[in-house]
């Protein structure tokens, strides 16, 4: 399977160069990676997950994406949107029980109303 052009040119040229909406999009497929893909069995409560709270966990990065987005078009730095912390979204799975959506869905709008900050 060949490697996304965004993350090939990345590796060519240096994250950096990538105009702030490219670098937003890796940033989301991190997201999506490390919040929803990745899975540990050691975790009761990301060792088995409902339907309902992998769908708030997907719904809560699209949203961030969606965010994230919409601050680079009103043209926030890329090093600002990426410096800011996403650890809640990431340990989300971890951190509410195994069929707490309304959980993931607090933690996704506290997360929103703190990155809708860093717009000017």
């Amino acid at each position: 399977m060949s490697r996304p052009a965004a993350v090939r040119i990345a590796d060519l040229v240096g994250l950096s160069a990538l105009p702030t909406s490219e670098r937003v999009i890796l940033l989301t497929g991190r997201l999506i990676r490390e919040a929803l893909l990745q899975q540990s069995a050691l975790s009761d409560n990301d060792a088995t997950s409902s339907l309902e709270k992998q769908a708030a966990l997907a719904e809560a990065v699209l949203k961030t994406y969606d965010t994230a987005a919409a601050l680079a078009d009103a043209e926030v730095p890329a090093a600002v949107i990426e410096g800011f912390d996403y650890g809640p979204l990431l340990r989300a799975k971890d951190t509410v029980g195994p069929t707490d959506a309304s959980g993931i869905e607090h933690i996704a709008a506290t997360l929103i109303n703190q990155l809708k900050g860093l717009a000017p």
